[in-house]
């Protein structure tokens, strides 16, 4: 089982008209790349204005709008969390402080 004789692993030599051929077929794919990102770009700015005129048309959503609800959950979060804390802590009975350890005394001095 070899491999097709067309399969080769050397290439030849393309002739000048071929090379040609090649180098405008890059050209034009790559300007039909180019003017597709162009065209792209032009829909996605248009639709773009077309919101905002329409957001602006229907009062949009301000900052207050957007956040309030974020605020609210925070605020219900942190009642929950006082609740519980003050249903789980029991005065604790009143402990003694802990004595420190004692200190041997000075032995006396002795004059000689």
């Amino acid at each position: 089982m070899g491999s097709p004789p067309d399969m080769s692993l050397l290439t030849r030599k393309k002739s000048k008209s071929q090379q040609a051929t090649d180098w405008l077929t890059t050209a034009l794919k790559l300007g039909a790349v180019v003017s597709a990102a162009r065209g792209a770009k032009k829909a996605t700015k248009a639709g773009a204005k077309k919101g905002a005129k329409k957001a602006a048309k229907s009062g949009g959503k301000g900052l207050g709008k957007r956040l309030a609800p974020i605020a609210a959950i925070g605020g219900l979060i942190v009642v929950a969390k006082k609740l519980r804390s003050s249903k789980s802590s029991s005065p604790e009975p009143w402990t003694a402080p802990a004595s420190p350890t004692p200190v041997a005394p000075p032995e006396p001095a002795t004059r000689p």
